[in-house]
């Protein structure tokens, strides 16, 4: 058998252990679902995102730069926009985007 394979079967005379890999074992990426919901009449955009995605990188997925701030929620809880996203955030969470002046 490879051991190198991501499915490893281990056959024993009564019985089959089928192990699965994960998502880090397999290669694959682990991606999170967000909601950002802008000021505004703008329509929430669903985004994936990926490990090391940053605030920055998410402002630019909705066609904004810097000018804008994303927070998960009120001024106290802004995000830097190299902030990594991935890591302070849940899957399916809700992420809000609004212009530097708002919170100034």
């Amino acid at each position: 058998m490879r051991k190198n394979h991501p499915l490893t079967l281990d056959l024993m005379p009564t019985e089959v252990t089928v192990t699965y890999p994960t998502n880090d074992q397999a290669g694959l990426t682990r991606i999170k679902h967000v909601t950002v919901k802008f000021s505004g009449d703008r329509a929430p955009r669903q985004l994936e995102i990926e490990p090391g995605t940053r605030a920055i990188d998410v402002l630019e997925a909705v066609d904004l730069g810097r000018d804008y701030v994303l927070s998960r929620g009120g001024p106290e809880e802004r995000m830097a926009p190299m902030e990594n996203v991935y890591q302070a955030v849940g899957n399916g969470e809700l992420l809000y985007v609004s212009s530097e002046t708002t919170f100034g």
